[in-house]
């Protein structure tokens, strides 16, 4: 993989995490990125640790659905072409 598609996967990846709602997206970073325990990501948030495992879980699929769409669309045509 060349640094230009590298780079283009990770801007897709953050865009991703970014279009997440609020508290999937909260879950999302701070047990996967910052890597908190569902205990400590649950105290961050003042929700229960259930509620943190289960926005995590929603959030890794609708990340994942996201980035499969990204994936299987046609690539953007090159900034120089016109």
């Amino acid at each position: 993989m060349m640094i230009a598609e590298k780079r283009e996967r990770i801007e897709q990846v953050r865009e991703a995490v970014l279009d997440l709602p609020a508290e999937f997206r909260e879950a999302v970073v701070l047990c996967e990125l910052e890597e908190l325990s569902y205990e400590e990501a649950a105290n961050v948030c003042g929700c229960p640790i259930g509620t943190i495992r289960s926005r995590l879980h929603r959030g890794r699929a609708l990340l994942l659905a996201k980035l499969e769409l990204l994936r299987d669309a046609p690539r953007r045509a090159s900034a120089g072409a016109k």
